[in-house]
């Protein structure tokens, strides 16, 4: 499937797959990993998550990633392979 989303960077898009849903996840979220994205996109969503890493380390509970618990429930990995 094609994924659109907005960062704080700006829009990305990539082609993803749905992973099977994880019960202990909250509503509304839904598992998926990337299975291809352009260069330029993937340097814009590794440029978002580098600058919300460095908020959220300044700042925890201004965390822009509310899914991070969930997927460590879930054992799902929250990071990109390099």
């Amino acid at each position: 499937m094609e994924l659109l989303f907005s960062t704080h960077i700006g829009s990305v898009l990539a082609m993803a797959e749905l992973l099977s849903p994880c019960s202990s996840a909250p509503i509304g979220l839904q598992p998926f990993r990337f299975v291809a994205m352009d260069s330029t996109e993937l340097r814009k969503l590794r440029a978002a998550i580098a600058s919300s890493q460095k908020t959220e380390a300044e700042s925890p509970s201004a965390s822009p990633w509310p899914w991070k618990s969930a997927n460590r429930r879930c054992g799902l990995p929250y990071t990109l392979e390099q």
